[in-house]
């Protein structure tokens, strides 16, 4: 399996079947067009819904609701959550993916910006990868974000949606989140991903010096 980290809060998985999660465009560069089976959109905003950016055959937007269907082939389902604390007030609805390629369960929370869902922990305990937002301001921040991977307990941890070289978007770097943890891999871009050659807990962060 290949996981490849198109920056922002995207990422392209390639297995039995490929899935786009999040593709963006105009945060201070585009995301590369990509080709995939399936693409995930957290939510409606252009920082996550460029699907001009992905050529595939099936797409699950915010309008599809909770559970779209023609997905079976990665056993997908979703959660609703808030793109805020307020209920949505504020940024709207956010939808958790949680899908399986290649015997492998990913969950990609998109823009995330409750700091305690009960619920959502309960339904994700145990997952094996987990794409979690780190940046603060639209989303958790690090502290949140720590205190989620804590209770859930995913073995592969990647954190993403945090500011880089060439963002524009007014959010943290990754430091803020690294620095709550003693220990993390840095890894190429994209890696063959093979889940049993890591100890776990184990936070993998991307080489995203291009972004």
């Amino acid at each position: 399996m290949i996981i490849e980290y198109l920056g922002h809060s995207a990422f392209l998985i390639k297995g039995e079947k490929s899935v786009v999660l999040d593709p963006f465009k105009s945060i201070g560069y585009d995301m590369q067009k990509v080709t995939c089976d399936y693409c995930l959109s957290s939510h409606n905003h252009f920082d996550h819904n460029a699907f001009d950016r992905v050529n595939c055959s099936k797409i699950a937007a915010q309008a599809d609701g909770v559970t779209p269907v023609g997905f079976e082939g990665i056993n997908l389902s979703r959660i609703k959550t808030y793109h805020d604390d307020k209920m949505g007030k504020l940024r709207g609805e956010n939808y958790v993916s949680v899908f399986k390629i290649d015997g492998v369960t990913f969950a990609h929370l998109g823009d995330l910006g409750e700091a305690d869902n009960q619920r959502l922990i309960a339904a994700l305990n145990g997952v094996d990868v987990l794409f979690i937002p780190v940046g603060g301001t639209y989303t958790i921040n690090a502290l949140a974000a720590k205190n989620y991977c804590q209770r859930i307990k995913p073995k592969i941890i990647i954190p993403m949606h945090f500011k880089t070289e060439k963002s524009t978007v007014d959010i943290a770097p990754i430091e803020e989140f690294l620095k709550l943890f003693d220990d993390f891999k840095k890894v190429e871009n994209p890696i063959n991903f093979n889940i049993n050659q890591y100890t776990y807990p184990q936070i993998l962060v991307f080489d995203y010096a291009k972004f």
